[in-house]
């Protein structure tokens, strides 16, 4: 049997470089498909859901949005490059669509009105850490659709607000809730009433003026009764 034998040094390094560059390539390989593994199919849709407190109210109304389970990302921040962002769009679009960067949601082509939601103090909330290990979203504000007003308000119609998980970008959890929203001037700073779809509206009427007719009383007759005087008698 015949053996091959380098007969130099170099020829071991070419070996050693090349064995090397394979291990690198397996390395590489490794920590992608531990790292992709952990995402969910992108528009994953968490259920239960979310829920929006109060229900309705006109556009400088405070809410929260509450989990009715635990509410965490795939991953978390510090390790996984998970981010929990916000989002408001028609209710035609497909939350799973949206991809992010650091401005906030980004709607397919086609679409005008796209927007993060805002905090009571017109903080738009994107690009925002989970908890770490856990991923469990926490520091979720107060909102409100005040900040609208900057844009105008929005046009009447059915919208979808929520949370996403998104890693790179890409939409990987979501929750929704679905909102209709009516114009009215007096619908505080961007002039809209909102309501969550099945909830009661709030009821906006008209000021009542209530007329007064003037009161009219009959004419007053007051009888004075004949004075009678004593006779009078001449001396």
């Amino acid at each position: 049997m015949t053996r091959l034998i380098p007969t130099s040094r170099r020829s071991w390094g070419v070996i050693a470089r090349a064995g090397a560059a394979v291990s690198a390539i397996m390395l590489v390989f490794s920590v992608v498909t531990t790292f992709t593994a952990r995402a969910l199919p992108a528009g994953t849709a968490a259920t239960p859901g979310q829920t929006l407190t109060p229900t309705s109210g006109n556009s400088g109304t405070s809410f929260n949005i509450t989990f009715s389970a635990v509410n965490a990302c795939p991953g978390d921040s510090a390790a996984g490059g998970y981010r929990w962002n916000t989002y408001m769009v028609p209710a035609s679009v497909d939350p799973a669509t949206l991809t992010y960067n650091s401005n906030g949601p980004i709607a397919p082509v086609g679409v005008t009105f796209t927007f993060p939601l805002f905090s009571t103090a017109n903080a738009p909330q994107v690009n925002k850490n989970t908890a770490p290990t856990t991923g469990i979203i926490f520091g979720a504000p107060v909102f409100s659709f005040a900040a609208l007003s900057f844009v105008g308000g929005a046009p009447a119609g059915d919208y979808k607000v929520g949370i996403a998980c998104t890693l790179l970008g890409v939409t990987e959890r979501f929750w929704t809730t679905r909102i209709t929203i009516a114009t009215n001037p007096g619908g505080g700073p961007a002039g809209f009433d909102w309501a969550v779809a099945g909830s009661t509206p709030p009821t906006t009427l008209p000021p009542t003026t209530t007329t007064v007719p003037p009161t009219t009383l009959p004419p007053t007759t007051t009888t004075v009764p004949p004075t009678t005087l004593p006779p009078t008698t001449t001396t």
